[in-house]
């Protein structure tokens, strides 16, 4: 019963954020395109960067965020993420400790004014427990490009409120190993790649008024089915930040917190669904940005308020991510 209950609340909260994401685009739409938003305030906007850490329930879809702006970067990012695993095949069945820590190399360049590329080589080390020892995963993981387009930006005459939306699309290439071994443990995501060409639809809003800001963002992963004919299920991320604009000496800062929420439809094996590999996650988060001249670094926090993940045999814990950017 509150299994049930708390996925149907996370169902509404995905519903809800749709909803508020095109209600929001809509309004600024109506307000009509105007391209003279202040330096200032595109200085700080969010860019989504997606996390790769495989395909389930452990795919880290809600971490990462730069607030380097419309400036092209290069930068590295490490990030850490916990969960627990229970086979369940008893009363007494241990859970067993899994962590996925990646480490990035990204970049953003710009194309023109509206049009901006983005690319994350990922370099994974996993390890989990297992009743005979620690099994571990490492190497390269799957290179995700993006490319992002700005449809609209407006302000009002006394430059205090704008309005920005962009809407991209992206490929993610199968660089990492999938082994097919690890399709069949009670967390599938143990992997370095998805071993298939997946895609990604995105979708971010941004609000100002004066030196405070609300950022929404949306995007849906396609993944497609691999040479060993296993599919890891279509992933849906939603995430609602808010934050403020601080400006001390010559150091531009961005403290932040919001909500995250992750939605991970069934996997697939030779076309049958495979059980207990759907679910939904939400977590509150908070971070903290700081820029100067050409460099840029920041962290964030992320922890779960709920979760139903492959049928309750899965338990995510902390997430943590630390990035330092140069300016280009």
């Amino acid at each position: 019963m509150k299994n049930f209950l708390m996925t149907a609340g996370l169902r509404r909260f995905k519903r809800a954020g749709y909803l508020l994401f095109l209600f929001c685009s809509a309004w600024g739409f109506a307000l009509g395109p105007i391209d003279s938003v202040s330096t200032f305030s595109e200085s700080f906007r969010f860019n989504r960067l997606l996390c790769d850490a495989c395909g389930c329930s452990a795919s880290g879809g809600s971490m990462g965020f730069s607030t380097v702006g419309e400036n092209s970067f290069l930068g590295v990012r490490s990030m850490y993420q916990r969960y627990e695993s229970n086979d369940r095949l008893y009363t007494n069945s241990p859970w067993r400790l899994e962590q996925f820590r990646t480490y990035q190399i990204w970049t953003r360049f710009r194309i023109s004014t509206k049009l901006e590329l983005t690319a994350q080589v990922p370099w994974q080390h996993h390890n989990r427990e297992t009743a005979t020892g620690v099994q571990t995963r490492t190497g390269l993981g799957d290179v995700s490009i993006n490319a992002l387009y700005k449809l609209f930006s407006s302000e009002n005459e006394a430059k205090t409120k704008s309005h920005r939306f962009h809407g991209g699309l992206g490929i993610k290439l199968p660089t990492g190993e999938f082994d097919q071994a690890n399709s069949n443990t009670v967390n599938p995501a143990f992997q370095l790649g998805t071993g298939s060409f997946d895609f990604t639809i995105l979708g971010e809003y941004v609000f100002e008024y004066q030196k405070n800001g609300i950022n929404i963002m949306t995007s849906y992963l396609i993944k497609m089915e691999n040479e060993r004919r296993y599919r890891f299920g279509n992933q849906t991320n939603l995430t609602a930040v808010a934050y403020r604009k601080v400006t001390v000496s010559h150091w531009q800062m961005l403290p932040q917190v919001g909500v995250a929420a992750e939605f991970f439809e069934s996997n697939y094996s030779r076309g049958s669904r495979v059980e207990d590999t759907s679910g939904q996650v939400a977590f509150v988060r908070a971070g903290f940005d700081v820029s100067r001249k050409w460099i840029n670094a920041g962290f964030s926090a992320m922890l779960p308020v709920a979760q139903d993940l492959n049928n309750g045999k899965v338990r995510a814990h902390e997430r943590l991510s630390v990035h330092l950017n140069i300016i280009l």
